[in-house]
């Protein structure tokens, strides 16, 4: 029924380990050098990239295309070493890292109605932004005051947002990190210091300016402490 609303998740394994493709995608990168494994890595992506373009060409055929929004992005960076087919680039660090390589990973959204082909935008977002972007989208509200961690992407693609209207917060087994857009400060463990870049000069994460600007770090510290408050809070029962 086509005019009935609908939502869609969809949770790909691939390229995650253990990859084993099918034999028949597995043979077609089966060149005398690749090795077992590259040939069941990119057969697996192969599987995933004919598993979306599946989806893609059937909302085409149902007629709904133009006006549905598709959302793809990895979860985070490649596992493995340097030697793994996942490479991050530039970017300092892998998967468990909240270096940029284990958490800037690409990501798409494709609202043919809405958004110009071939669009580009720089602005740091994440998945945390799925919701209230969806929220916007159908028009709904939240019944409460409940915090939200995410804010909505229609003013960016509306084309009325050029930065980060607020910061993103992680953490993960002592690891700690606040992104404002273009500043960054990163925390290894609850023992360390914390550092700070700027991701705008400073993409690879090399040159530490907490010693520089002390002032911009003690606020992005305070700014990380008070969402972790929020988030255990939350988790704890408290708003939620």
């Amino acid at each position: 029924n086509q005019d009935t609303p609908f939502l869609a998740i969809v949770w790909f394994h691939a390229p995650h380990l253990p990859v084993v493709a099918s034999a028949e995608d597995a043979a077609s990168y089966d060149d005398g050098e690749n090795s077992d494994f590259e040939r069941n890595y990119n057969g697996c992506v192969t599987a995933l990239d004919r598993a979306v373009g599946n989806l893609r060409a059937q909302l085409r055929e149902q007629e709904i295309a133009d006006n549905t929004v598709i959302a793809f992005c990895s979860d985070n960076g490649p596992e493995g070493g340097n030697s793994a087919p996942g490479q991050q680039g530039d970017f300092r660090g892998r998967m468990r890292s909240l270096y940029e390589g284990g958490v800037r990973v690409p990501s798409l959204i494709e609202w043919p109605a809405k958004i110009e082909a071939g669009s580009v935008s720089d602005v740091a977002t994440c998945t945390v932004e799925y919701f209230p972007t969806i929220l916007e989208i159908v028009g709904v509200e939240m019944p409460d005051d409940r915090p939200l961690d995410g804010i909505s992407l229609v003013p960016l693609i509306e084309g009325s947002m050029e930065n980060r209207p607020q910061p993103l917060g992680f953490h993960i087994k002592g690891q700690a990190a606040w992104h404002d857009g273009t500043m960054k400060a990163y925390r290894k463990d609850a023992k360390s210091d914390w550092e700070l870049y700027d991701l705008g000069a400073d993409p690879s994460e090399k040159t530490d300016l907490a010693g520089k600007k002390p002032e911009v770090m003690r606020a992005m510290v305070e700014g990380w402490i008070e969402w972790k408050a929020s988030v255990e809070a939350s988790d704890g029962g408290a708003d939620y």
